[in-house]
Parts: C-alpha cells; sequence; structure tokens
C-alpha cells in the first residue's frame, strides 16, 4: 500500500483528477470529431504516405504472418520477382514495434488492417497522451507545493497544447508512423518515473513498468534511446544507481535491471536484422542520417533550416491567429481563476518566488496560442462540400512543405 502523501485519494484529490480528466476527455472528443471529415481516408497531402507504409507492412504480415516474416517491414510483395525476404527490400531504419502495436489493435478491433484502423490507434494515442500530460502537470505541480485549484488549472496546459497545436492535431490521426508511436511511452515513462519519485513505496512496481515502457518506445523509434540517457544520468545523480567507483557489482546490476526492457528490444531488432543479413545497410542508413556521407546531402545539410525555420514553427501556429471574439470571456475567467489564486500560492509555498502579474499575462497567452484550430478548418485534404471546415482559411496548410 502507498504510503499516505500529498497525492493520496483524499476526495478532494479525486474531484481534481475526475475534473482535469473529464476536461482532456472532452476535450479530445471535441478534436475527433473535428477530425472526422478526413478520418478513414488517404489522400497525397502532408506525409500521408507515411501511414501508407505502416499499412503496407501491416497488411504483408496479416497475409503471410508476422512470425513467417520474422516481423520485417518489407517494402515489396511476394512474386517471382522478388521470391527471398532480402529480396523484397526491408525497410530497417527503425524497429518494428511501431507496426507491432498498429497491426495488433488492428486484428482486435476490424480482423484486419486498414486506414481506419490505424488513424483510430492514432487517435488513441493522441488522447492517452494528452490524459497521461494532465497527469503528470498536477502530480509535479503539487510536488511544488500548489494548491489543489491551482495546480488543476494550470494542469490544462499541456494537454489543451497537445490536443489543439496544428501539428499534434493534424499528426496524430492522417499520420501514423514511428514518429508518432513512440510519443506515448515516452510520455507514460516520465509519468512513471515522477510517480517513482512522489511514492518511493511504489517504486519496485514502478521500475518494472518502466521496463516495459521502455521496451515499448525503443522497440517504435531511435528518439526513445536519448530519454534512457537522460534518465540513466538522473539515477546516477540522485544514487539510485550507485557511480562504478564506488562499487562495480552493485552499479552493474543497477544498470543491468534499469535497462533490462530496452537492451532486450534492441536485441531481437539487431537479431532480426542479422538474420536478414541487413546490419550492413542499417550502418549505411545511420551514416547517411547524420551527414558522413554523399546520400542526401543536401537534405542534410539544410535539416536545421528545414526543422527549426519551416516544420516547427508551422507546426505550433507562429505566428499565432487573431484570438475570435467568443474566446475572450473564457480567457479573462481563466486567467483571472488562475493568475488570482497565485499570490496566496505564493504565501504559502516558499518555492514559489516569483510575480504574480508575469503568471497572470503567460496563462492568457497560453490559452490564446493552444486553440489555434479552434474555430478554423484543420486540413488541407478535401472536405465534403457541406462540411463546416470546407473554409479557405486553413490552420494546417503550412505543415504541407515538410521534407
Amino acid at each position: 500500500m502507498l504510503r499516505k502523501s500529498w497525492l493520496t485519494l483524499h476526495p478532494k484529490s479525486l474531484a481534481a483528477c475526475l475534473v482535469l480528466l473529464g476536461f482532456t476527455v472532452g476535450l479530445f472528443a471535441y478534436t475527433v470529431q473535428a477530425r472526422r471529415p478526413w478520418f478513414g481516408k488517404l489522400s497525397f497531402e502532408h506525409h500521408q504516405w507515411l501511414t501508407a507504409n505502416t499499412l503496407r507492412f501491416a497488411r504483408a504480415w496479416h497475409a503471410e504472418g508476422p512470425w513467417a516474416l520474422r516481423f520485417a517491414l518489407l517494402n515489396e510483395p511476394r512474386s517471382v520477382e522478388f521470391p527471398t525476404l532480402l529480396s523484397r527490400n526491408p525497410y530497417v531504419s527503425y524497429p518494428p514495434g511501431f507496426v507491432l502495436t498498429a497491426y495488433a489493435y488492428s486484428l482486435v478491433s476490424e480482423g484486419a488492417p486498414t486506414v481506419s484502423s490505424l488513424m483510430s490507434w492514432n487517435l488513441i494515442n493522441h488522447g492517452l497522451i494528452a490524459v497521461a500530460l494532465g497527469g503528470l502537470s498536477l502530480l509535479v505541480l503539487r510536488r511544488l507545493g500548489l494548491d489543489r485549484g491551482t495546480s488543476t488549472l494550470l494542469a490544462t496546459v499541456p494537454p489543451t497544447l497537445e490536443l489543439l497545436l496544428p501539428g499534434a492535431l493534424y499528426w496524430h490521426q492522417n499520420v501514423y508512423f514511428a514518429d508518432q508511436a513512440v510519443l506515448l511511452p515516452y510520455v507514460l515513462f516520465i509519468l512513471l518515473e515522477a510517480i517513482r519519485d512522489a511514492y518511493p513505496s511504489a517504486r519496485a512496481s514502478s521500475n518494472w513498468w518502466q521496463a516495459l515502457t521502455m521496451a515499448w518506445g525503443l522497440a517504435c523509434d531511435w528518439l526513445f534511446v536519448c530519454l534512457v540517457g537522460v534518465a540513466y544520468v538522473k539515477r546516477l545523480a540522485t544514487g539510485d544507481i550507485p557511480p562504478p567507483w564506488s562499487s562495480v557489482k552493485a552499479w552493474w546490476w543497477r544498470s543491468l535491471q534499469f535497462g533490462a526492457g530496452g537492451l532486450l528490444a534492441l536485441s531481437l531488432f539487431f537479431v532480426q536484422l542479422a538474420f536478414l543479413g541487413m546490419l550492413p545497410r542499417l550502418k549505411e542508413r545511420f551514416l547517411e542520417r547524420i551527414g558522413a556521407t554523399d546520400v542526401n546531402a543536401d537534405f542534410t545539410a539544410r535539416f536545421n533550416a528545414i526543422f527549426w525555420g519551416n516544420t516547427s514553427r508551422r507546426s505550433l501556429a507562429l505566428p499565432a491567429p487573431r484570438c475570435p471574439l467568443w474566446r475572450w470571456p473564457a480567457v479573462c475567467c481563466w486567467a483571472a481563476g488562475g493568475g488570482g489564486r497565485l499570490p496566496a500560492t505564493r504565501r504559502r509555498c516558499p518555492v514559489w518566488h516569483c510575480p504574480s502579474g508575469p503568471w497572470r499575462f503567460s496563462l492568457c497567452h497560453a490559452f490564446c496560442r493552444s486553440m489555434p484550430c479552434a474555430t478554423t478548418r484543420p486540413f488541407t485534404t478535401s472536405a465534403p462540400s457541406n462540411s463546416r471546415w470546407s473554409s479557405p482559411s486553413c490552420r494546417l496548410s503550412c505543415c504541407r512543405s515538410r521534407s
């Protein structure tokens, strides 16, 4: 049983969690309805070919069996021109975990991989990410000493940003690939780390769940390696993993416990590549992506300009659209509620040494910035003529130019 602390299921704490969950689920339901005209259909719009690639991999597994294909992501169908797995051009840039989760969901939901099943799984990921972000924010804010009301109010900001910013709103339905699949285990791992820090008595169970989440994340995308590295350094800094110079045996054992899930996932991936004879290709892709070869050298040289000056800026809706009139009452109530509570919170919380004015401004600004798509058409794909999103004022048309 967890020890008593600030996040026990006190009726008021339970009410705060339910309010935050209700807000997040309600907002997510709104975004699902807003994206409905584009659900279940692929087009030539921005990077939807990635969804088609995932569907191709999953349908090959469904037709021939994932075990028979050794869970390889094959670009070519079985035919007389491509008689072997190697001749079918396996895709090796990422482990196959992102296809595995979508494939499993497709079998349960529709019996076979389809466009709608992939988009449904992508939407489920989006909703769960928002819920996890809200829970993580509430947990951290309460640990900082803020009262329940202020914590709950501020904890609505990350889910709102996740659900309504143009990039996430578009990609988490229409485009499903490794980049989207890794985000849910990424956020869950951080949430479990926060729970582990808040409840020392829950560390044993949290460690097991984190091992599973690490295996899941590393089986989807290399991005998770960065998170694992940061978490490992954090464990060393806090003494959870002793430094090697104090006790080599203890350091080795604790490190192995920490990374067991990830080591298992990566080991399986490298065994798969060795079986397919694709380890040299993985090395070639790695050198290409870091700019060490002449392959795609032009794109590699321009990557920072493309990403920071184009894709990221537009996915974050910069510059901000004008705030419609109907938002202002909500903005004022939201900012006044959070900003008005901050002076009292600062008096009770010694770690909160900042003036309340900037916080009021930040709350108002965050609300305006988090709703760039609420009243405009979120996609560029052709919508039904009677759709209320068929206005030419598209907030996500800027996302089409990502390279």
